[in-house]
């Protein structure tokens, strides 16, 4: 399938980064904490749960993918620095953080299939072609690092239900591919984190075992942080 991108400004315009074009801005629908930025593919009306998961597994591999249709999800997320994770332990630590919020609090919900420590920015540019390990991001105007990781969790479906007047977890989950970037800004004491998030398997198989490992970053993933650039630092203060 072909499809755009288009450049949205981030955080006042202080980050600008390529959205597929039919995205939505979350913050349109919902409120949104400051510190975060979140894009989704609406357009999965209509789509049976199997229509969903296969449109959003043509990608597993890193080839072309639809992203229309696949209840795909993109978070840019401010935080602040942990001192104390290595970069060569930031994408498990901030993988594992993500399927805790997400209820994936048991080992056997959640997988790294793939993960790499490589140096970013457009003083490599010239080391490499575009989305090659040391040049992940081109466009970034200072010489940082970036951590990524390709993963599986599975996630409950929606919220909790009330039952008989309490609370009780759903038992419809989901398993869902989760490719993350954590840009590591030492000097503006930041960890900005960009995730991409899309379902590849309904509730009706429990298995993590069956879900085919992806040790390639998909080719949205790689085209969306290729394009992402820091326009004025003094977003980190």
């Amino acid at each position: 399938m072909v499809y755009r991108l288009t450049t949205r400004p981030l955080f006042g315009g202080a980050i600008d980064i390529d959205v597929p074009s039919a995205w939505r801005d979350v913050a349109e629908v919902r409120q949104v904490p400051d510190h975060q930025e979140v894009w989704q593919d609406c357009t999965i009306e209509g789509k049976a749960p199997s229509e969903l998961v296969a449109a959003a597994a043509q990608g597993a591999q890193g080839g072309a993918i639809s992203i229309e249709g696949t209840g795909g999800v993109l978070v840019v997320e401010i935080l602040g620095r942990e001192e104390d994770v290595s970069d060569d332990a930031a994408a498990k630590f901030f993988f594992d953080d993500l399927a805790e919020s997400n209820g994936a609090v048991d080992e056997e919900e959640r997988r790294i299939d793939f993960a790499q420590v490589a140096p970013v920015g457009s003083s490599l540019a010239s080391s490499g072609g575009a989305n090659t390990p040391s040049n992940l991001m081109p466009r970034l105007d200072k010489t940082s690092t970036a951590c990524t990781c390709i993963g599986v969790q599975r996630v409950a479906l929606g919220k909790d239900r009330k039952v008989g007047g309490e609370s009780e977890p759903r038992s419809d989950h989901w398993a869902v591919r989760i490719e993350m970037c954590i840009l590591r800004l030492a000097r503006e004491e930041t960890d900005l984190l960009i995730s991409l998030t899309r379902p590849i398997q309904d509730g009706s198989d429990k298995s993590m075992e069956v879900i085919m490992e992806a040790t390639t970053h998909s080719k949205l993933f790689l085209e969306i942080i290729d394009t992402f650039s820091i326009q004025n630092w003094e977003l980190f203060g």
